[in-house]
């Protein structure tokens, strides 16, 4: 009697997630917004300090498998890096725009990968290098993005992404120079669907 109830209940509750299905992949017309602990690498030759601050980002599906993400770090970034030979600090802060690919989309898969490129809008607050040195200006820069979303209701899913910018900001120190800083950002969190 015992068995017949756990496995009545057992086939209850797996119709009920298999019936759920549909309602956990991304479709046409759903909003996200993501919050992520990240970590921030340069995958640049020189000698960078590694940063770790939140991301938060919002997005659109325009349609089951194709949507826009505009995201940034909650506060500004300290890089720390040696120039010259000498310590110097960048002071900035990227903001991303998007366009992301969902394989999965509309497809009902509770694990939904998605692929994005666009570009970054990086904003330098100090600007100051030793030598005299000064990064020129702001930086529009090309970005790559590639993360998963694991849903565990229709409204919530686990995260994780990595995302990429070819970040090298113009430096004029008597001669036109570039810093190759590249930050690859490593991100885990959560995902709210609406």
């Amino acid at each position: 009697m015992k068995t017949a109830k756990a496995l009545t209940a057992a086939l209850i509750a797996g119709g009920t997630l298999f019936g759920a299905q549909q309602a956990l992949a991304y479709n046409a017309g759903d909003f996200f917004a993501r919050i992520d602990a990240t970590r921030v690498e340069s995958t640049s030759s020189g000698t960078f300090d590694t940063e770790r601050s939140f991301t938060g980002a919002l997005g659109w599906m325009f349609a089951d498998k194709f949507g826009v993400e505009f995201n940034t770090v909650g506060q500004r970034q300290d890089l720390d890096f040696t120039y010259g030979g000498n310590d110097a600090t960048l002071k900035y802060r990227p903001f991303s725009l998007l366009a992301q690919f969902y394989p999965l989309g509309g497809t009902g898969a509770q694990v939904q990968p998605y692929i994005g490129a666009g570009a970054t809008y990086t904003r330098f607050s100090d600007r100051d290098l030793p030598g005299g040195a000064r990064v020129d200006s702001n930086s529009w820069d090309p970005t790559a993005q590639l993360g998963v979303d694991y849903f565990l209701t229709d409204w919530i899913a686990i995260n994780g992404n990595v995302q990429y910018t070819s970040l090298r900001p113009d430096v004029d120190n008597g001669i036109r120079d570039d810093i190759k800083i590249d930050p690859l950002t490593i991100g885990a969190g959560v995902t709210f669907r609406f």
